[in-house]
């Protein structure tokens, strides 16, 4: 928020006319005093549950002052389907021999339908995909086939969603 003719009172923050399955909005600080025709700026969080939909919506942001008339801003924000996340493996650090292995993918938000990027000691990637590759998928696990030929170290995966949301990478070793 910026300060105009001098302006430095407190102003209250809020987040009005959310819509239906966002359970609450907060702002960090809830008020701001902005110094004589400076700036001031605080961080809208708005929490969602499982029965959020996505897509875009718009919201008010309110900013009020005593003895000021309240402003009321109209704010479009975008809620995109959450992504894959992937909280560990198993086994946590699969052997490094040839041949081919299942190593279980454990976290949230898989698809039917993904595929792996696996990215390599040496910096090479490949992708897994297919049923070949990718196995009994669930919603919080699965299984890939890998084939780390011998090659122990550092190694990192991307799970890649068919609505083409990603994870981030996650990293862990071969031995």
């Amino acid at each position: 928020m910026r300060s105009l003719n001098g302006f430095n009172s407190p102003v209250s923050l809020a987040a009005i006319n959310l819509p239906p399955g966002y359970s609450a909005a907060s702002w960090n600080p809830p008020s701001v005093t902005p110094s004589g025709n400076g700036q001031a700026s605080a961080t809208l969080t708005i929490n969602t549950t499982t029965g959020t939909s996505t897509g875009s919506f718009t919201t008010t942001i309110r900013a009020s002052a005593g003895g000021y008339t309240t402003k009321d801003i109209p704010v479009t924000v975008a809620v995109q389907q959450a992504g894959p996340t992937v909280l560990q493996i198993s086994p946590s650090a699969p052997s490094k021999r040839a041949g081919n292995q299942a190593v279980t993918v454990y976290g949230s938000s898989s698809q039917p339908g993904l595929n792996v990027t696996v990215v390599f000691p040496n910096g090479a990637r490949d992708t897994l995909s297919g049923s070949g590759q990718i196995q009994n998928v669930s919603g919080n696990a699965f299984t890939m086939i890998v084939n780390f030929n011998n090659n122990g170290g550092q190694y990192s995966i991307v799970v890649n969603n068919p609505n083409g949301v990603a994870s981030r990478p996650f990293s862990f070793q071969a031995q």
